[in-house]
């Protein structure tokens, strides 16, 4: 387990075989995920925007997927 130290500006400066691990380089981007126990480092994928997508149909599924939802906006709507 390697340790990295924030600094002055609050600025993290990661170890290279973090990076090199991730594949990680300059310019690209990370993800932070805020956990219980801490917080998550994770390269995302090659398009930043499919990372996000992903997110985003993992909670239209909790939520119960299109029928569900349309049906509860239909039951607000008095139809």
């Amino acid at each position: 387990m390697k340790t990295a130290k924030i600094s002055s500006k609050n600025q993290i400066t990661l170890p290279q075989s973090a990076l090199t691990a991730l594949g990680i380089k300059k310019g690209h981007h990370i993800l932070l995920e805020w956990r219980k126990d801490g917080v998550l480092l994770r390269s995302p994928k090659k398009n930043i925007a499919d990372t996000y997508y992903g997110y985003a149909r993992q909670t239209w599924r909790k939520l119960g997927g299109g029928e569900r939802f349309i049906a509860k906006e239909r039951k607000q709507w008095g139809k």
